[in-house]
């Protein structure tokens, strides 16, 4: 009588993008050993036989990952775990050139992910001001004409998932 594995493994939800890491936790009484692993992912993606893998998703959503050990007696255990990769909210936001010594006006237009909403947002004017973590449709008044990059980071409220956005704005000068 052969002792049987008692297949387990660790991991945290990721966003996409981003690779999930598994740590394998399967176990057996000695004197066995557990002699192979099988991981299915839950997407189309390859098995993989290493102890622990990393995996990529390349779509949002919710996925059944499931590990079998199996000991050099041919004795095996299978554990299946449900695993959640996050998308970021669609960062947007619509502006209108503007003329110098007028206030640019900024509208948030961002939508929430597929799971969650919008839990912050962070606005770089790209002229050296301090960066806007308040407001999440600015007005913003800049020093002197040109054009400047303005980027908008909007997280998630699950895992703080990133979307960024950059757009130029014209500053024109005013007549003299």
């Amino acid at each position: 009588v052969f002792q049987n594995p008692i297949a387990g493994f660790t991991f945290n939800d990721v966003c996409l993008g981003d690779s999930m890491g598994f740590t394998n936790t399967s176990s057996v009484s000695l004197p066995a050993s557990v002699s192979s692993y099988l991981w299915t992912f839950g997407d189309s993606a390859p098995t993989s036989n290493l102890v622990n893998p990393n995996h990529y998703y390349a779509n949002a959503g919710a996925y059944n990952v499931a590990l079998i050990a199996t000991t050099a007696d041919a004795c095996a255990d299978t554990v299946t775990i449900p695993v959640n990769v996050f998308d970021p909210p669609a960062g947007a936001f619509t502006f209108a050139n503007t003329c110098l010594f007028d206030s640019a006006k900024f509208t948030n237009i961002t939508l929430d992910p597929a799971t969650g909403t919008v839990a912050n947002w962070s606005w770089n004017f790209g002229d050296g001001s301090a960066l806007n973590t308040t407001e999440y449709s600015p007005s913003h008044l800049f020093a002197s004409p040109g054009n400047y990059e303005v980027v908008l980071i909007s997280y998630s409220s699950n895992l703080g998932c990133a979307d960024t956005l950059k757009d130029s704005i014209t500053i024109f000068p005013m007549p003299l």
